[in-house]
């Protein structure tokens, strides 16, 4: 395992930007807009016995839908794009999209964290389908949910140290133990079957619960949730901020080392954690270092698949990119203190920021047609990919990290962990979910929901680490 030599400079930036410190208060509710036929993402296109792939948009097979129909349409709708374009990284996305067909196979759904699946759900009615309570799941600082792989099969990371795989009906599969105590996080599934977990180290399982093999950092270990490339690269960081790229064997492909703190290896200071990475399409990693571990002096490092800096900016945050290249992601002023969502072009010059209250689920998703949402102390926000504002919803609510169904229905947990509300894409109420008190949850902010192939949704509500909310944060499903 060999690093590669790491870059020496840095590009210097000149930004140029507009800040909107203030949002009107009565912004109305658009008309709602049919989903644009247009080109997006992979741009590609294909209607047939009622599925509609709009850029990876959208895809409805009614009720009667499997994950097979589902694969197949991905499949052919990539075909028929790249014979059309000949595009080569169409067909390599193609290909990871053909092997995890609408599998949430990562945090945010997919390595570029746009928090959306091409799985329509309009069939889900938000009632609680299941529940698990033990051992208890999730973090109430990293944020997290189970990661969904064929089958369908969901993986959580258990309180206990373990990696459950519990199948569509609740039941449990199996169970891994990482030897280790604490929160396990399950992270993502690669093409292969292979889940990936963490602990502070990294875990390859193979999908029967098997060890497969396990790193361990230097220091106090790896945060949070790798990003998996389309070649099957996993790239993280560490709490030191030190950067890797990793092949699907385990073995280090480079290191980005140029925020690494040495004393934080070996123990003797905190380091500049680096944070959850982004890929774009076109094989760029955006990952972010806590230059003062507080999570306000931040910045946003672009690396090129192969370790090389393309730009450093001086605004960051947990990324998520669109199908266009922007980057979005919600930054605080060390100064102000002011809350920020902040739009980044590909080429790294800050294009906008619009100020938010706290708190709410700070990490945004993006709409096919390239809307921004946003859950923040004041409802629920749509954002335009110019930031100007769309539509708020239910300004007196705090909101927490939202999820984007195929069918452009937002869905997204309220505060006090009792409410989970559906909203149209017009920024209307669809529904309320079933009252979830009963398996004892609680506040969810920084948890997300993911969505199953079928699409039945998934969460884990958060538990505040010490037993004070709640000890045992289930892992819930609804349909």
């Amino acid at each position: 395992m060999q690093p590669a030599s790491t870059p020496a400079s840095e590009p210097t930036l000149s930004l140029s930007h507009k800040i909107v410190d203030s949002v009107p208060t009565n912004v109305p509710h658009l008309p709602y807009l049919e989903p644009r036929q247009a080109t997006r993402d992979l741009e590609v296109r294909c209607e047939a016995q009622g599925l509609i792939l709009p850029g990876l948009g959208t895809l409805d097979a009614g009720a009667e839908r499997k994950d097979s129909t589902c694969r197949f349409w991905v499949l052919l709708a990539g075909i028929l794009f790249c014979v059309a374009r000949r595009w080569r990284p169409a067909f390599a996305l193609s290909l990871a999209l053909i092997t995890t067909g609408c599998n949430w196979t990562m945090y945010r759904g997919n390595a570029q964290r746009t928090g959306r699946t091409v799985t329509v759900t309009s069939q889900n009615q938000g009632k609680l389908f299941w529940s698990v309570t033990n051992p208890g799941f999730g973090d109430f600082y990293i944020a997290s949910g189970p990661v969904i792989g064929p089958g369908p099969t969901i993986y959580a990371g258990g309180n206990d140290g373990r990696l459950y795989a519990f199948n569509s009906n609740g039941g449990q599969e199996w169970a891994f133990d990482t030897g280790g105590p604490g929160v396990l996080t399950a992270a993502g599934i690669a093409s292969d079957g292979t889940i990936y977990a963490t602990n502070g180290n990294l875990f390859a399982v193979n999908s029967n619960g098997t060890l497969r093999w396990r790193f361990v950092p230097p220091g106090p270990g790896i945060p949070f949730e790798p990003a998996i490339g389309s070649d099957g690269t996993l790239y993280f960081g560490d709490q030191c901020g030190t950067v890797y790229a990793m092949s699907p064997t385990g073995t280090i492909n480079w290191k980005f080392i140029q925020y690494s703190v040495p004393a934080c290896e070996n123990g003797t200071t905190i380091g500049q954690p680096a944070g959850t990475p982004a890929v774009a399409s076109d094989g760029t990693i955006y990952i972010p270092i806590d230059l003062q571990s507080n999570g306000v002096n931040v910045v946003l490092v672009a690396l090129t698949p192969s370790g090389n800096v393309k730009w450093i900016s001086g605004f960051g945050g947990q990324p998520a990119v669109s199908s266009t290249g922007a980057i979005y992601f919600t930054t605080q002023d060390p100064a102000t203190f002011k809350l920020y969502l902040t739009a980044l072009n590909a080429a790294g010059s800050l294009q906008w920021q619009l100020n938010f209250p706290c708190c709410g689920g700070f990490t945004p998703a993006i709409a096919a047609d390239g809307t921004i949402f946003l859950g923040t102390g004041q409802g629920l926000w749509a954002v335009n990919p110019d930031g100007s504002m769309k539509w708020q919803f239910r300004t007196d609510l705090v909101f927490g990290v939202p999820t984007i169904g195929g069918d452009g229905t937002i869905y997204a947990p309220v505060s006090g962990g009792t409410i989970f509300m559906a909203v149209n894409s017009n920024g209307t109420l669809k529904w309320t979910s079933d009252d979830w008190s009963s398996v004892d949850a609680c506040g969810v902010f920084v948890n997300e929901p993911a969505i199953g192939p079928d699409g039945t949704i998934y969460l884990i509500p958060e538990n505040d680490g010490n037993g004070i909310c709640n000890p045992n944060g289930p892992l819930l499903a609804f349909h």
